[in-house]
């Protein structure tokens, strides 16, 4: 939960974060992975996330 909070508190997308969520625990290496991005790293993540997933 650590790793979602810090997501949350580095403003990620609130549907990212919900995806996370409802993976469950098996998705906790990838949580914390995409916590510890840069800034830079993380923005374009979620970029890329967005283009997937609409």
């Amino acid at each position: 939960m650590a790793s979602i909070n810090k997501l949350k508190s580095r403003k990620a997308d609130k549907k990212l974060i919900e995806e996370l969520l409802q993976e469950g625990l098996g998705a906790t290496g990838e949580i914390t992975a995409i916590a510890n991005l840069s800034n830079a790293d993380l923005k374009a993540y979620q970029a890329e996330w967005t283009k997937k997933t609409q």
